[in-house]
């Protein structure tokens, strides 16, 4: 589970936390906004949204970043149009860490004709590919020697040399949430003792579970609160 904003791409194999069957969970979440300023207030240059493409200034690609590929444009295009079915109209931010993977991903098609599968569906590959008439590839088997190797050698690679980092900067606004996280055993035996017959009421495939040692083993709970009503702003 992640708690994010709804305008950034999650990531909840980075940023998420486990909820288990058997135990509340409970996440206490502080809102925090970063604004960076561009060049030369931190010594880099900070990447945004305009539209659907991520903008850099000419100065960043030209002198920061001479060895850039282009950028990918629509990079949130998939994410967006989840999010636009369900009612979001806004446009979906860019994050470093979306960067970074989507390079990485490049890298793989690039030198070892295959995608992560763990960074991206068949679907949102299927999505970038075709529009640009470009073959959809495999996912990386990793079962294979010759694939197993060329993967490792491309992560070994781009993490030693940076190349993502440097095709990606810092976002020039970010907003994310701070989590503290406690977890305890639930339902205890004298509460469901006490909220069986409800439950059961509300939903009848809970008549088979007439032991809270079996409500445990099927059903967990979640309670999401913010720990303070105020933001953290910083401007860097």
């Amino acid at each position: 589970v992640e708690v994010h904003p709804a305008e950034y791409v999650p990531f909840p194999e980075d940023q998420g936390f486990t909820v288990s069957p058997g135990a509340v969970t409970s996440v206490a979440v502080k809102q925090v906004r970063v604004d960076r300023m561009p060049l030369p207030y931190d010594g880099t240059d900070c990447g945004d949204v305009k539209g659907d493409d991520v903008v850099l200034s000419p100065e960043t690609v030209n002198e920061s970043l001479p060895h850039r590929e282009p950028v990918l444009q629509n990079m949130f295009q998939f994410y967006s149009d989840v999010l636009r079915r369900d009612g979001y109209l806004e446009k979906v931010n860019y994050t470093t860490q979306a960067c970074i993977k989507s390079c990485y991903q490049r890298q793989l098609v690039k030198r070892c004709s295959c995608v992560d599968p763990s960074f991206v569906t068949r679907e949102q590959a299927r999505r970038y590919f075709e529009p640009r008439n470009m073959s959809l590839p495999d996912a990386c088997k990793m079962a294979y020697l010759s694939s197993l190797r060329c993967v490792r050698k491309v992560v070994k690679e781009t993490t030693e040399q940076g190349m993502c980092e440097a095709e990606c900067p810092q976002s020039c606004y970010e907003q994310e949430y701070l989590q503290r996280i406690t977890s305890n055993l639930w339902p205890r035996t004298s509460y469901y003792a006490s909220i069986k017959d409800v439950w059961q009421d509300q939903l009848p495939s809970m008549e088979a579970m007439n032991e809270a040692t079996k409500v445990r083993t099927n059903i967990a709970k979640l309670e999401i609160y913010f720990e303070a009503r105020h933001l953290l702003l910083q401007f860097q």
